[in-house]
């Protein structure tokens, strides 16, 4: 498109490119996706794909850059984000744990803490959701080192390394 600028973060691309996806798809955006229209940083997470869930128990599909999870959620973990129907923030920290790579979670996470928009208490009800789905170790492992003091992703990230530094000294 002439005048867009698309040499922005990772994360504005991915943006642009949900909210186009989400104008002719009738599902609710999830996952990396929902966590992008919400506003977390997901530091190295794959924004290759568009993420939706569906209705049905079917398995996932992928339609040209669009993944659709089946399994839409339950009124209760959805909201909308100008004006396009999105999983709430607790459950997006569920499925992008679950998903993506454990800095991109925890960094989510910590944001969503640090800023207010969800707590402790609504995140373990959310996992408690998706307790026997596919990535919950993952999500539980998240979960812990989560806790909303990181101020930016790159304080996550020292956090997550020093803790990383100190189990190797804690075994040698």
């Amino acid at each position: 498109v002439d005048g867009l600028d698309l040499s922005g973060r990772p994360e504005q691309i991915h943006f642009v490119k949900v909210r186009a996806h989400a104008q002719r798809c009738a599902h609710v955006v999830s996952h990396v996706s929902a966590a992008v229209l919400h506003g977390l940083p997901v530091p190295a997470a794959d924004l290759t794909e568009v993420h939706f869930s569906r209705p049905g128990s079917g398995g996932n599909d992928v339609v040209g850059d669009r993944r659709l999870h089946a399994g839409c959620p339950a009124e209760e973990w959805l909201t909308e984000v100008d004006g396009i129907r999105v999983t709430n923030i607790a459950r997006t920290l569920i499925d992008l744990a679950r998903t993506e790579p454990h800095l991109a979670s925890v960094a989510a996470s910590d944001a969503a803490l640090h800023r207010g928009l969800t707590d402790p208490a609504e995140l373990v009800k959310a996992f408690e959701s998706e307790l026997r789905w596919v990535g919950s170790p993952f999500a539980r492992k998240a979960l812990k080192d989560a806790d909303g003091r990181a101020q930016s992703p790159g304080e996550t990230w020292a956090r997550l390394a020093l803790r990383g530094l100190q189990r190797s000294e804690e075994h040698t």
